[in-house]
């Protein structure tokens, strides 16, 4: 018996330790994440307004727009790299894990596909010559300011969502074993993860 409490405060003692290395960890990769949101923000708000002059001009706004992109990679990445450590991808409920996630993830296809259409159709016009008032005045390219507002709009959710994802990714109830393992075994057979679903509507709730 004394062995078996030995044993229980050990395995809790080991369970803090890891959870307390966890969340150092996840503090480090959300302070990543938001400074690489903020500086896609700061691109956003010079790159489109400014005709980057100068004899390496076109190569200057080729290179703002890639680092862009690798921006933007980088930030699902350092979303990826949270979710990996939570114990639902660890275990394999790789699905339960992206149903709650599942707007941010969509998100990010869609926020780097509309980069990337919105980029490569500024620089093909701004390599022939055309000044970047032209590309914002009533006569310049048809198209680009409706895509340019439409990818602001969806850059201001994308943040949003990332900025709610990664927070929610902080609570300890995605890392711990127990709290899985028991609502496992004290749901039915029809639907094994109908707790673990009402379960996280709560926190959602804040009940």
């Amino acid at each position: 018996m004394f062995t078996h409490v030995c044993d229980s405060h050990m395995c809790m003692a080991f369970t803090h330790t890891c959870w307390h290395t966890q969340h150092w960890a996840y503090i480090v990769k959300v302070f990543i994440m938001m400074s690489l949101c903020c500086l896609d923000l700061a691109f956003n708000s010079f790159v489109e307004f400014d005709d980057f002059y100068g004899s390496y001009s076109h190569k200057s706004r080729v290179f703002v727009f890639g680092m862009q992109i690798i921006i933007q990679i980088s930030i699902f990445y350092s979303l990826f790299l949270m979710m990996g450590e939570t114990y639902l991808f660890r275990v394999g409920l790789v699905k339960v894990l992206v149903r709650q996630f599942r707007m941010t993830l969509i998100s990010h296809p869609i926020y780097i596909a509309t980069s990337l259409g919105l980029g490569f159709y500024r620089l093909n016009n701004m390599r022939q010559d055309t000044k970047i008032h032209e590309l914002w005045s009533l006569g310049g390219l048809p198209y680009f300011i409706p895509l340019s507002v439409m990818h602001k709009i969806m850059a201001a959710m994308y943040y949003l969502l990332n900025i709610r994802s990664s927070l929610r990714l902080g609570s300890s109830f995605f890392y711990e074993k127990d709290a899985w393992v028991k609502l496992y075994y004290s749901t039915n057979k029809e639907n094994p993860l109908k707790e673990q679903q009402d379960m996280l509507q709560r926190m959602r709730r804040g009940d």
